[in-house]
């Protein structure tokens, strides 16, 4: 897990969990709201990317709702998030 601090508070965190010897997954990206459009997000996906490639990982997977769902609307910046970094949907969940 690596965290993004500034002025005594956490304003982010990523958890990486390793899956195989070649594959590892994001399990969590959080960014307070206050830090959203900041580049907080997109640091804490590169801390994950490097530990990725430090553990010998040539794949990084990351879970989330899929776009057409009505469930739960405000997935829809984090899939634009996730686009804007250059992450692809390579599988689509119904539900998670």
């Amino acid at each position: 897990m690596f965290a993004l601090n500034s002025e005594k508070r956490v304003d982010g965190i990523v958890s990486v969990k390793p899956n195989t010897a070649h594959a590892a997954e994001i399990l969590l990206i959080a960014v307070g709201k206050q830090k959203h459009g900041s580049g907080a997000g997109t640091h804490l996906l590169q801390a994950a990317e490097g530990f990725a490639k430090t553990s010998a990982a040539f794949i990084l997977t990351i879970k989330t709702l899929a776009s057409h769902s009505t469930q739960h609307p405000r997935y829809d910046s984090t899939r634009q998030f996730y686009l804007r970094n250059g992450v692809r949907p390579i599988e689509v969940f119904e539900t998670l």
